[in-house]
């Protein structure tokens, strides 16, 4: 196994990114594999939330210690998000892979980016 430094500090700037705004991993470090090292989107995907597996917990200890956790909130939003997380892999699962499946997810991820884009501008402007 190789080290790959581009890709070492591509992730360093993205945990650094998500760790001074909060901002969610899959918005920078999918695009990121995706767009920057040519990963196909899949990969991106399943990779991305590994790594996600370790920096969540550790980011929730730090804001649990400092008691700026709404736990109500916490609770609605894994109401939603959980499930919502399970069909989409379990989707993922159902369709066939190929090319189709790869230009489909960098079609669906550019949408949500430019969505998620879009309420960034209107939540500043208002």
């Amino acid at each position: 196994m190789s080290i790959d430094l581009p890709l070492i500090l591509g992730g360093l700037a993205v945990g650094f990114v998500v760790g001074l705004t909060g901002m969610g991993g899959g918005a920078l470090m999918t695009p990121m594999l995706i767009f920057v090292f040519r990963v196909d989107p899949l990969v991106a995907v399943s990779s991305d939330v590994v790594a996600s597996l370790f920096m969540k917990p550790a980011g929730a200890i730090v804001h649990m210690r400092r008691g700026t956790v709404n736990l109500k909130l916490v609770l609605w939003l894994c109401v939603g998000s959980v499930p919502a997380a399970f069909s989409g892999a379990l989707l993922i699962q159902a369709l066939p892979f190929g090319d189709s499946l790869d230009s489909t997810l960098k079609m669906v991820l550019g949408v949500a980016l430019l969505i998620a884009s879009c309420g960034l501008v209107v939540r500043a402007v208002l």
